[in-house]
C-alpha cells in the first residue's frame, strides 16, 4: 500500500506538470517556437547532466561490476523489444517514416521523465544502482538506434556510415561514456559541484512533462486516438511483454 501511495503521488505530480504545460500554451506564455527551444534545452543540457550525475553517483566500481548481469538482462530486453516492434509494425502494414517512428515509440519509454522519478521514490537506495545500470543501455540505444529511427527515411538512406556514426555522438551519449569512465577511475565530484549538477539534472522530469503538455495543444488528439496500433502497443508493451519477460 505504501508503494501505491508513492506511485500515485508521483503520477499526480506528472499530471500537474502536463496541465501546467497546457496552461502555458493556452495563455500564450509558450509557443510552438519556444517549445522547440524547451526541447533543445532538455535534450542537450539538463538530460545529459541528469544521466551523468545519476550514473556517476548511482554505484561504485565494485557494485557496477558485480551487477553486470543487469546490463545483460537490459540488452536482452531491448533485443526482444526490437524484434517485437518490427513484427507489430509489419502486422499493421506501416511503411516508411510511420514505420520507423512507430518502432521508436513502441520500443522506448519515458524512462528519464517518468521511470527514474518513480523508481527513485520507491527504492531510494538500491534502486539507484539498477537505474544507473539500466540507463547505460537504455540511453545509449535511445540516442543511437532511436535517433536513427526518428530520422526521415529518405535522408537516412542517403546518409553515409560516417554520418550515421556522427549522429550517435551527442550530449547524452557523451555524458554516459564520461560517467562510466569516471565511475571506473573512482571520480568523486566536490560536493558543491555535485549538488549543483544534481539540482540542474532534476529539472529534466518536470520540464519534459511541461513540454509534453504544451505539445498536446498542437496535436490532433482525436485523429491520433483513432489509430488502433496505439492500443495494441500499450497492451503489449505495458502488460503482456513485461509479464512474459
Amino acid at each position: 500500500m505504501a508503494y501505491f501511495s508513492i506511485v500515485l503521488s508521483q503520477i499526480i505530480g506528472f499530471v500537474i506538470y502536463i496541465l501546467i504545460g497546457i496552461a502555458a500554451v493556452r495563455t500564450h506564455v509558450l509557443t510552438s517556437r519556444s517549445l522547440g527551444v524547451f526541447s533543445q534545452f532538455i535534450t542537450k543540457v539538463t538530460m545529459p547532466i541528469l544521466l551523468f550525475v545519476m550514473t556517476l553517483n548511482g554505484a561504485t566500481r565494485q557494485q557496477f561490476i558485480s551487477a553486470l548481469p543487469v546490463l545483460a538482462v537490459s540488452v536482452l530486453l531491448y533485443f526482444l523489444l526490437y524484434l517485437l516492434c518490427r513484427l507489430l509494425a509489419r502486422l499493421f502494414g506501416l511503411k516508411g517514416n510511420e514505420n520507423h517512428v512507430y518502432r521508436a515509440c513502441a520500443m522506448f519509454g519515458n524512462i528519464g521523465f517518468m521511470g527514474i522519478p518513480i523508481i527513485a521514490a520507491i527504492f531510494p537506495k538500491q534502486g539507484m544502482l539498477y537505474i544507473a545500470l539500466f540507463t547505460v543501455v537504455d540511453q545509449l540505444l535511445l540516442w543511437t538506434l532511436g535517433v536513427n529511427l526518428t530520422a526521415p527515411v529518405d535522408k537516412e538512406n542517403a546518409m553515409s556510415p560516417a554520418s550515421r556514426l556522427r549522429k550517435m555522438v551527442n550530449p547524452a551519449t557523451i555524458a554516459i561514456v564520461l560517467a562510466v569512465i569516471g565511475l571506473f577511475i573512482g571520480l568523486h565530484l566536490p560536493e558543491p559541484i555535485n549538488a549543483a549538477l544534481t539540482k540542474a539534472g532534476l529539472l529534466t522530469p518536470p520540464m519534459a512533462l511541461i513540454y509534453l503538455g504544451g505539445l498536446f495543444c498542437y496535436i490532433d488528439l482525436p485523429q491520433s486516438l483513432r489509430k488502433q496500433e496505439i492500443y495494441v502497443t500499450v497492451a503489449v508493451q505495458i502488460c503482456i511483454f513485461p509479464l512474459v519477460f
